[in-house]
């Protein structure tokens, strides 16, 4: 979930590093970069390029959705589309180890108490030695708004920091804006199946699919072992396994993945823990070219 007023350090972090990496990409991509950090924005436009490929490769708007509700509280429904060339990809949340997550800063809006962005089932992208997770050619990213104020607009306004990728990966900060009026009342379809397509989510605590957690802290690290019950989806190759901790502190490594005599799929991964280890927030995906699964609690 990304809160209003937030930019920590994670997003100056990679803004930094945007300006460092983006000086040292091959020629054809500084120049790209150079020539588009100047170019003023067409004033009905909701996207401005602060600097990145031209947008022919990659343009981002926001849909303007619909106001609706969540028992007493007023959401409005939003998208973030990005629309690449063909051929381009760009990231999931977590996206690998060579990938480079979205990050957004929201400081620029009114009328604004949080957003929280939620991600479609992204594709297997790579080979079996250089996997990450991501989209081909377009996808829009459904956004939660909770305005402060229910029977107002919400002016959004967001930096956007990510990166796509073809033959060569580029890095992008782009600026977007958008009025999220409350007499928006008819739902959009393409943010609804955006809704619907994320990975099934199987709670520990609630009946379903066979699921093992186990987890030991000692000496300032967390090691989890889980263990998945044979799914079809998973019966032909192994899939990619993400560990996510959805709290500052605990950030998982990439998973080591084998597979049991009876089918079943084991997945290892730790972590460096600056703070106790709460289960419930441990969230486990498992990805593959057949379909993708996501299983929280240990």
């Amino acid at each position: 979930m990304n809160r209003f007023g937030n930019f920590d350090s994670k997003f100056k972090l990679a803004a930094g590093l945007l300006l460092a990496l983006a000086t040292s990409f091959c020629l054809l991509a500084i120049s790209l970069s150079v020539a588009h950090a100047t170019m003023k924005p067409n004033r009905s436009s909701t996207s401005v390029p602060v600097f990145g490929p031209p947008t022919d490769i990659v343009k981002l708007t926001i849909r303007p959705g619909w106001r609706g509700s969540k028992g007493r509280s007023a959401i409005h429904y939003a998208g973030l589309h990005i629309q690449l060339a063909k051929g381009w990809y760009t990231y999931w949340r977590k996206p690998g180890m060579y990938g480079v997550p979205l990050q957004a800063d929201w400081t620029g809006s009114r009328n604004l108490s949080e957003v929280e962005i939620l991600w479609p089932t992204p594709t297997l992208i790579g080979t079996a030695d250089v996997m990450v997770l991501g989209y081909r050619d377009a996808v829009t990213l459904p956004l939660i708004v909770r305005p402060h104020r229910a029977d107002e607009p919400v002016a959004v306004r967001a930096r956007i920091f990510f990166g796509v990728c073809k033959e060569v990966c580029i890095p992008v900060m782009q600026t977007v804006s958008q009025q999220l009026s409350p007499q928006l009342r008819k739902p959009d379809p393409t943010i609804l199946a955006a809704i619907a397509h994320q990975p099934p989510l199987h709670i520990k605590t609630q009946s379903g699919p066979g699921f093992e957690c186990n987890f030991t802290a000692s000496d300032g690290r967390i090691r989890v072992a889980t263990r998945f019950g044979p799914h079809e989806q998973f019966r032909d190759s192994l899939p990619l396994a993400v560990f996510e901790y959805f709290r500052p502190g605990i950030r998982f490594g990439s998973a080591r993945v084998t597979r049991g005599s009876d089918g079943s799929v084991f997945a290892m991964a730790e972590a460096i823990a600056d703070e106790t280890f709460d289960s419930s927030r441990l969230l486990v995906s498992l990805f593959s070219q057949q379909g993708a699964r996501q299983f929280k609690g240990c």
